[in-house]
């Protein structure tokens, strides 16, 4: 399956009407207009950056789920994958093409594509692989190459970032505390753990303990210090 696609009239069918029909489709079997709308949104929603988050998310999650049932789909998710990866080396390297390689991997379980691709990018111009670095950041210490993130780490500068962004979440938790960790403490856990873990498997415990004693004076409770405790060890907790 190439990406050839059916051209919708988008003054008739705006993005997100293809893309609620081709849902629609799918639940009724029928795959193979399905899967032409969801490529037609795919391609299209390039153009129009209020759709990225929706492309990387609902329409992938949608093909995934088509791909269950209908091997085409997953054909073309793969095609999908290898086309984006040429155009992000021809392009020399933007951040929203590898963001589409990177969650159509994971949808694939092919993570390990993306940190091939990653380090390719980082032989090649490793200012670039800084700007793209923080989506794999997991993925290399999941793989123990947490010498290659201390190239990219700056802790001291993540973690003023990190610090700002939950500033900036807190509004958005809900204000009975909803199901499971509100928005900006699932953020400072996750974040903070990471770059904790890296520095412990990088022999920088003195650092590691150091941020760890920073966070802990922004959040203290049995969950953050539980991550903390394991992330000194090297060990990185899957947050719920």
């Amino acid at each position: 399956m190439n990406e050839e696609h059916t051209e919708y009239d988008v003054t008739k069918s705006p993005l997100t009407s293809v893309l609620y029909a081709a849902i629609a489709e799918i639940r009724i079997g029928e795959y193979s207009a399905a899967l032409s709308k969801l490529l037609w949104f795919h391609h299209h929603s390039h153009d129009s950056s209020e759709f990225y988050g929706i492309r990387l998310s609902v329409a992938l999650l949608h093909w995934k789920a088509l791909a269950e049932v209908y091997p085409l789909a997953r054909k073309a998710l793969v095609d999908t994958r290898n086309s984006t990866t040429s155009r992000f080396l021809d392009a020399e390297f933007p951040f929203e093409l590898f963001h589409d390689i990177y969650a159509i991997n994971k949808l694939l379980g092919e993570s390990e594509q993306t940190v091939k691709l990653f380090l390719l990018v980082r032989s090649k111009d490793p200012s670039s692989a800084q700007q793209i670095y923080h989506l794999v950041e997991r993925l290399l210490i999941e793989a123990r190459m947490t010498a290659v993130c201390m190239e990219f780490l700056h802790p001291e500068r993540r973690m003023s970032m990190v610090t700002s962004g939950v500033s900036l979440l807190r509004p958005l938790d809900p204000p009975d505390g909803g199901d499971g960790l509100p928005t900006s403490k699932f953020w400072l856990i996750s974040e903070v753990a990471q770059v904790v873990t890296i520095l412990a498997l990088n022999g920088n415990h003195d650092h590691a303990q150091q941020i760890v004693e920073e966070s802990l004076a922004i959040m203290d409770n049995e969950i953050m210090r539980n991550a903390m405790k394991a992330a000194l060890n090297g060990v990185l907790l899957e947050l719920e």
